[in-house]
């Protein structure tokens, strides 16, 4: 079953976007309020994709993507929140 990792600041879309991966069979292995959350979060989990909200408190979702990969200079906007696969990333440099 793939992970996911949804990073939100707002509870209601934590519940919401965990719930829609929940039913398209996805196993959310966690959830963070903030991108500082997100990065600790995605090093120690290792997802299979990531759901970014991009306005955070503390650290932006996108300050948080180019963190886990610095090489990603900018990243796709999906309904407000920025998606990543992990799988792309794990290829050797």
């Amino acid at each position: 079953m793939p992970t996911v990792l949804v990073v939100d600041d707002t509870l209601f879309m934590r519940v919401a976007i965990s719930n829609m991966f929940t039913e398209w069979g996805y196993e959310v292995v966690g959830k963070a309020v903030n991108g500082k959350e997100a990065v600790a979060m995605y090093r120690e989990l290792q997802p299979d994709l990531v759901t970014m909200d991009v306005t955070m408190p503390v650290m932006t979702g996108i300050a948080a993507v180019k963190k886990n990969h610095p090489r990603i200079s900018r990243c796709e906007n999906h309904y407000g929140n920025c998606t990543r696969s992990a799988k792309i990333n794990r290829r050797s440099d």
